[in-house]
């Protein structure tokens, strides 16, 4: 767990090295809503990446996964753009509550930040990523 951590920590600091200028300093903690350690009982949502590049004409696919631990067979999952659309999807849980769900960015993709949001039958979780275009 704490090799996890570690690598967590060192990738951290690596994007925030990395990024561009532009960028404001509350773009730059979007590390903290994903889970560190999770266990079987806590309810979360994240994506496989903090942020995404996109150069004209390219695409990427933003793997959304996440755990629920009341037995929901469904949850919805909204995706928030940085213009204010809201996307839901519905999607179904494993028998353990978990899901993954793939979330296509295509090339036109605003730049700024996306908050996803997970609701379901007593409770949502968040999480947010970035996309700049280079």
């Amino acid at each position: 767990m704490r090799v996890w951590l570690l690598l967590f920590a060192a990738l951290g600091f690596f994007v925030l090295a990395n990024m561009p200028p532009g960028l404001a300093i509350a773009d730059r903690v979007l590390f903290v809503s994903y889970p560190g350690a999770t266990t079987s009982s806590q309810d979360y949502v994240a994506t496989d990446r903090p942020y995404y590049v996109l150069g004209s004409g390219e695409s990427a696919i933003v793997h959304i996964t996440g755990h629920v631990s009341s037995q929901q067979p469904r949850v919805t999952v909204t995706v928030h753009t940085p213009v204010g659309r809201a996307r839901p999807i519905t999607w179904s849980t494993d028998p353990s509550g978990y899901f993954a769900i793939p979330y296509l960015l295509d090339f036109s993709a605003r730049g700024g930040t996306y908050v996803v949001t997970v609701s379901y039958d007593g409770g949502q979780a968040s999480a947010s990523f970035v996309v700049m275009r280079s």
